[in-house]
Parts: structure tokens; C-alpha cells; sequence
């Protein structure tokens, strides 16, 4: 049963979904182990090296990969923003369970 069902199923007659602040944070802590040459390392471990930052196109394909997945869900996602809309000097402000 995806979301929607359940939604529906707990008694919400007109089941929407609002995504905000997609924005990707990564942080990255040493481990002495990842910094040595491991080759049993998994290939794709995250390293300093590629770890997603701005300078890298990572946020960009994780953007589009949610929107287009809004998009094939169709009127069920009400709203999908990308940065801080909600109150965070932005245009929408919540109280409670209400925007």
C-alpha cells in the first residue's frame, strides 16, 4: 500500500502531499580506517572525495530524481520546494499543523 492508500485508508478524504527544503546536507567525519588504502573497501564508500558539495552535479540529479517522482505522482504532491519557503523569511508561514 503506497502513502496515498494510507492516507486514505486512516480517513483523510483528500490526501495531498507537500515536499519542502530538498536541499542535500552532507558532513563528513575522518575515519582513520577510510583514509588508509583499503582494497576491500566498497567502491562506492563515501570519501571527502566524493562526498556531494556544491561543486558537484550529486544535489542536482537527487533534485530532479524527487521532482520527477512528484510529477509521476500527480495531484497527490500539492507542493515541492527546493529551499527554505517556510518560515524562513519565505512567502508561507506554519502554525501547528496549518499553513
Amino acid at each position: 500500500m503506497d502513502l496515498h492508500d494510507r492516507m486514505v485508508a486512516a480517513g483523510i478524504e483528500t490526501a495531498k502531499l507537500d515536499m519542502t527544503e530538498l536541499q542535500l546536507f552532507a558532513s563528513f567525519e575522518r575515519d582513520e580506517e577510510l583514509d588508509r588504502d583499503d582494497p576491500e573497501r566498497e567502491a562506492g564508500a563515501l570519501t571527502p572525495a566524493t562526498m556531494p558539495t556544491p561543486a558537484t552535479i550529486a544535489e542536482a540529479i537527487y533534485d530532479a530524481t524527487i521532482r520527477h517522482e512528484c510529477i509521476r505522482h500527480g495531484s497527490f504532491v500539492e507542493m515541492l520546494t527546493h529551499s527554505a519557503t517556510v518560515n524562513h523569511v519565505g512567502g508561507l508561514e506554519t502554525r501547528g499543523e496549518r499553513v
